[in-house]
């Protein structure tokens, strides 16, 4: 756990110094990944998380983190209504449901996730030919970060080579002013107590364990908090953009 809130967070943190906008996306991709050309049906989801961020302003306690298992359900459903709706297939694993007979979880998609999420850490996307990134929103490149080859053998066991790691992160921010609208403006400062800053920060990233890379990438933000409404337009746009 430690291991991955250390990367997803440094990850989400780092793609989204974009600015203090309403939003953001970027999405990464290899050139020859498209749904329709490729012709995906299938992707197997590890064990989506759901993830509460609360900066308290305090140096000591600056960051807490806790997971929602009971927000992790709702997630999980809302993935895979959504990827119906797109015409896609997700086989959603999740650890929460498991039998103690389920034994391998722990020594295959496990490690495979824990890779994925290190990986997208650790390496980037990449040109064969020296260019500079540009950093738009939809990123297109030759070659996408490089994973074990010793996953390929998921592909058969599972009827398909892809396989997602997903989450949002919900980062609840300090607000500063508070007391002092409490004490000069009562109405407004109980209101701020019970509306406080928060974004919602939602991932995808898709691994081909046959070509032994990631192959897609998906980070977006939006200032607002993970309600139903949000969390359905989110990752309803993901699957969109995915199946295109």
């Amino acid at each position: 756990m430690i291991f991955k809130n250390i990367h997803t967070i440094i990850l989400l943190l780092t793609l989204f110094s974009l600015g203090a906008c309403q939003g953001a996306l970027q999405v990464d991709r290899v050139r020859d990944f498209k749904s329709k050309k490729t012709n995906i049906q299938k992707i197997v989801c590890i064990d989506p998380d759901f993830e509460l961020l609360t900066t308290t302003g305090n140096k000591k306690t600056e960051r807490r983190y806790r997971r929602a298992s009971a927000k992790e359900i709702q997630l999980n459903n809302i993935l895979v209504r959504n990827a119906q709706k797109n015409n896609l297939t997700l086989e959603l694993v999740d650890t929460e449901r498991l039998l103690p007979s389920n034994v391998e979880y722990f020594s295959q998609l496990a490690p495979l996730k824990r890779e994925i999420l290190q990986v997208s850490f650790l390496q980037d996307f990449v040109n064969r030919k020296k260019r500079k990134n540009q950093q738009k929103v939809f990123n297109r490149y030759e070659d996408g970060p490089a994973i074990g080859s010793h996953f390929s053998y998921l592909a058969d066991e599972y009827g398909t080579r892809y396989f997602s790691v997903q989450g949002i992160t919900t980062h609840r921010k300090p607000n500063n002013k508070q007391l002092v609208l409490l004490l000069t403006s009562p109405p407004f400062g109980v209101a701020n107590l019970f509306s406080p800053e928060v974004d919602t920060y939602y991932y995808t990233i898709i691994a081909d364990v046959v070509r032994a890379e990631i192959v897609y990438r998906e980070i977006r933000r939006v200032d607002a908090p993970a309600s139903d409404t949000n969390l359905n337009a989110l990752v309803y746009d993901s699957f969109n953009i995915i199946s295109q």
